[in-house]
Protein backbone atom coordinates (compact mmCIF):
# COMPACT_ATOMS: atom_id res chain seq x y z
CA UNK A 1 0.00 0.00 0.00
CA UNK A 2 2.89 2.32 0.66
CA UNK A 3 4.09 1.83 -2.92
CA UNK A 4 0.60 2.65 -4.22
CA UNK A 5 0.47 5.88 -2.23
CA UNK A 6 4.01 6.74 -3.32
CA UNK A 7 3.05 6.17 -6.95
CA UNK A 8 -0.06 8.29 -6.44
CA UNK A 9 1.99 11.13 -5.00
CA UNK A 10 4.39 10.90 -7.95
CA UNK A 11 1.47 11.05 -10.39
CA UNK A 12 0.06 14.05 -8.53
CA UNK A 13 3.42 15.84 -8.70
CA UNK A 14 3.75 15.18 -12.44
CA UNK A 15 0.23 16.28 -13.34
CA UNK A 16 0.40 19.25 -10.96
CA UNK A 17 3.69 20.33 -12.49
CA UNK A 18 2.23 19.99 -15.98
CA UNK A 19 -0.75 22.11 -14.98
CA UNK A 20 1.53 24.78 -13.51
CA UNK A 21 3.73 24.89 -16.62
CA UNK A 22 0.81 25.06 -19.03
CA UNK A 23 -1.60 27.39 -17.23
CA UNK A 24 0.66 29.85 -15.40
CA UNK A 25 3.69 31.59 -16.85
CA UNK A 26 5.60 32.17 -13.59
CA UNK A 27 5.27 29.18 -11.26
CA UNK A 28 6.51 29.21 -7.70
CA UNK A 29 6.47 26.63 -4.94
CA UNK A 30 3.11 27.56 -3.43
CA UNK A 31 1.33 27.45 -6.79
CA UNK A 32 2.90 24.06 -7.49
CA UNK A 33 1.82 22.66 -4.12
CA UNK A 34 -1.73 23.98 -4.49
CA UNK A 35 -2.01 22.63 -8.01
CA UNK A 36 -0.57 19.21 -7.26
CA UNK A 37 -2.67 19.00 -4.09
CA UNK A 38 -5.79 18.79 -6.25
CA UNK A 39 -4.41 15.70 -7.95
CA UNK A 40 -3.30 13.79 -4.84
CA UNK A 41 -6.72 12.30 -4.05
CA UNK A 42 -7.30 11.36 -7.68
CA UNK A 43 -4.00 9.54 -8.22
CA UNK A 44 -3.92 7.95 -4.79
CA UNK A 45 -7.44 6.59 -5.29
CA UNK A 46 -6.52 5.08 -8.65
CA UNK A 47 -3.27 3.46 -7.54
CA UNK A 48 -4.74 2.19 -4.29
CA UNK A 49 -7.69 0.67 -6.15
CA UNK A 50 -5.32 -1.09 -8.55
CA UNK A 51 -3.17 -2.49 -5.75
CA UNK A 52 -6.13 -3.56 -3.61
CA UNK A 53 -7.84 -5.27 -6.55
CA UNK A 54 -4.71 -7.16 -7.55
CA UNK A 55 -4.03 -8.31 -3.97
CA UNK A 56 -7.67 -9.31 -3.46
CA UNK A 57 -7.81 -11.32 -6.69
CA UNK A 58 -4.47 -12.97 -5.96
CA UNK A 59 -5.72 -14.12 -2.56
CA UNK A 60 -9.13 -15.25 -3.82
CA UNK A 61 -8.00 -17.01 -7.00
CA UNK A 62 -4.77 -18.34 -5.46
CA UNK A 63 -2.97 -17.49 -8.70
CA UNK A 64 -0.69 -14.62 -9.60
CA UNK A 65 -1.32 -14.24 -13.30
CA UNK A 66 -1.92 -11.44 -15.83
CA UNK A 67 -5.72 -11.61 -15.42
CA UNK A 68 -5.42 -10.11 -11.93
CA UNK A 69 -3.53 -7.12 -13.31
CA UNK A 70 -5.96 -6.70 -16.21
CA UNK A 71 -8.92 -6.61 -13.82
CA UNK A 72 -7.01 -4.28 -11.47
CA UNK A 73 -6.51 -1.80 -14.30
CA UNK A 74 -10.20 -2.05 -15.21
CA UNK A 75 -11.19 -1.35 -11.59
CA UNK A 76 -8.84 1.62 -11.28
CA UNK A 77 -10.20 3.12 -14.51
CA UNK A 78 -13.73 2.63 -13.14
CA UNK A 79 -12.69 4.78 -10.18
CA UNK A 80 -11.27 7.31 -12.62
CA UNK A 81 -14.63 7.38 -14.44
CA UNK A 82 -16.50 7.94 -11.18
CA UNK A 83 -14.34 11.00 -10.51
CA UNK A 84 -14.01 12.51 -14.00
CA UNK A 85 -17.23 11.36 -15.74
CA UNK A 86 -15.49 11.08 -19.11
CA UNK A 87 -16.67 7.84 -20.69
CA UNK A 88 -14.58 7.46 -23.88
CA UNK A 89 -11.38 8.48 -22.10
CA UNK A 90 -12.04 6.07 -19.25
CA UNK A 91 -12.89 3.23 -21.63
CA UNK A 92 -9.77 3.81 -23.73
CA UNK A 93 -7.53 4.02 -20.69
CA UNK A 94 -9.13 0.96 -19.12
CA UNK A 95 -8.56 -1.08 -22.25
CA UNK A 96 -5.00 0.07 -22.89
CA UNK A 97 -3.91 -0.01 -19.24
CA UNK A 98 -5.48 -3.43 -18.73
CA UNK A 99 -3.70 -4.90 -21.74
CA UNK A 100 -0.44 -3.19 -20.79
CA UNK A 101 -0.60 -4.39 -17.19
CA UNK A 102 -1.35 -7.95 -18.30
CA UNK A 103 1.53 -7.89 -20.78
CA UNK A 104 3.93 -6.51 -18.17
CA UNK A 105 2.92 -9.18 -15.63
CA UNK A 106 3.28 -11.85 -18.31
CA UNK A 107 6.78 -10.55 -19.01
CA UNK A 108 7.65 -10.63 -15.31
CA UNK A 109 6.46 -14.23 -15.07
CA UNK A 110 8.68 -15.14 -18.03
CA UNK A 111 11.81 -13.58 -16.51
CA UNK A 112 11.70 -10.02 -17.86
CA UNK A 113 13.69 -7.56 -15.78
CA UNK A 114 13.15 -3.89 -16.71
CA UNK A 115 16.39 -2.84 -15.04
CA UNK A 116 18.59 -5.38 -16.84
CA UNK A 117 20.88 -3.31 -19.04
CA UNK A 118 22.48 -6.31 -20.71
CA UNK A 119 19.48 -6.42 -23.04
CA UNK A 120 20.60 -3.14 -24.58
CA UNK A 121 23.61 -4.03 -26.65
CA UNK A 122 24.66 -2.17 -29.73
CA UNK A 123 27.22 -3.53 -32.09
CA UNK A 124 28.07 -0.25 -33.73
CA UNK A 125 30.66 -1.84 -36.01
CA UNK A 126 27.98 -4.13 -37.45
CA UNK A 127 25.59 -1.26 -37.96
CA UNK A 128 28.07 0.79 -39.95
CA UNK A 129 28.69 0.17 -43.61
CA UNK A 130 31.28 -2.47 -44.32
CA UNK A 131 33.20 -1.28 -47.36
CA UNK A 132 35.99 -3.86 -47.17
CA UNK A 133 33.93 -7.00 -47.67
CA UNK A 134 31.20 -5.74 -49.94
CA UNK A 135 31.55 -6.62 -53.61
CA UNK A 136 32.07 -3.83 -56.05
CA UNK A 137 29.14 -4.10 -58.38
CA UNK A 138 30.51 -1.63 -60.90
CA UNK A 139 33.12 -4.04 -62.26
CA UNK A 140 31.08 -7.25 -62.39
CA UNK A 141 30.82 -8.64 -65.88
CA UNK A 142 27.34 -8.98 -67.18
CA UNK A 143 26.59 -11.98 -69.36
Amino acid sequence: MVAAIRTGLFGAAVTGGFEVLVSRPSPNATIFLKSSGKHILFWTAITTTFTTTVLFLTNVRKKDDPLNYFLGAIASCAVMYSITKQGPLSFGLATSCGIGAAMLKSGFLNGYDPFDMSMIRHDWHRMSMNFENSPDVRYVEQK
